[in-house]
């Protein structure tokens, strides 16, 4: 049953450092040569999305906790066909319905156009709009 898990959901990946101050919810690149995590700047080269830091994420807002500083291990979930995770980090988020296609542009940012992601459902995280985005594969 594990080997069945691994093989169709998203595995967290905790080793790497981040390169730069990253946000979470955005989408990442394993950068296997340096042991780092770098923003990905297409669809091809995605191969994660950054949720959180490894150190502690207690108390204070929730908007106190979206940044990651460089050099800091971050977990990272892997892409996995037809995995859903939800996001604030889409441009135009405001503008999107369900069904709408995403692709990965500027340092991760998801936006809409032609790509390898699906909004599937419209959603708040507290006052702030996010999206449940699936990944087409």
């Amino acid at each position: 049953m594990l080997q069945k898990r691994i093989d169709t959901g998203s595995i967290p990946f905790g080793l790497y450092k981040t390169k730069d101050e990253m946000t979470k919810g955005r989408l990442v690149k394993f950068n296997q040569k340096d042991g780092l995590l770098e923003y990905a700047t297409t669809d091809d080269e995605a191969n994660a999305f950054v949720t959180l830091r490894i150190d502690t994420n207690a108390g204070g807002d929730i908007k106190d906790h979206d940044k990651i500083a460089k050099d800091t291990r971050a977990v990272a979930y892997t892409l996995v066909k037809n995995n859903v995770w939800s996001t604030t980090e889409v441009d135009g988020i405001d503008s999107l319905k369900a069904g709408d296609k995403l692709t990965c542009g500027a340092e991760g940012k998801l936006a809409k156009g032609e790509g390898k992601f699906v909004v599937t459902e419209i959603t708040h995280f507290g006052s702030f709009p996010a999206v449940d985005v699936m990944y087409l594969g």
